[in-house]
């Protein structure tokens, strides 16, 4: 299963376990079709947009740590939930973007095979001159 199917089906199941009493809201917009709180719910408490939230239920963008806390408090989740929320809203590349670049790049050069060694100068860009 896509981790943004993952993501969405928590972020339904969270929102669906809610009711606007238990998070304070105590105006209503009108009779509710499915029981628990409204994306426009979570999106207040969370302070961002219906739109954000909305595409990020849907998979369509993946949210800064900040907004991963801010929906976790939304949510009122606890520590373990909150941990597994990070855990699927994060992308797994996100990793790799951390990795050390030089570090990447002898990984490779060692992943290429034996006997063969790495250029170091192949990563770099030349200027040409005009």
């Amino acid at each position: 299963m896509a981790s943004s199917t993952v993501l969405g089906d928590f972020l339904r199941a969270r929102r669906a376990g809610l009711t606007p009493e238990a998070v304070g809201i105590t105006t209503s917009f009108g009779m509710r079709r499915v029981p628990g709180l409204r994306r426009e719910e979570v999106a207040q408490l969370a302070a961002i947009s219906t739109d954000y939230y909305t595409r990020l239920e849907q998979g369509r963008i993946r949210p800064s740590p900040e907004v991963i806390a801010s929906i976790a408090r939304a949510l009122r989740l606890d520590a373990d939930q909150t941990e597994y929320l990070t855990q699927i809203a994060t992308p797994a590349q996100q990793a790799h973007r951390d990795t050390d670049p030089h570090e990447q790049t002898w990984a490779a050069a060692a992943a290429a095979g034996p006997g063969r060694r790495p250029r170091p100068e192949s990563g770099l860009r030349h200027r040409s001159a005009h």
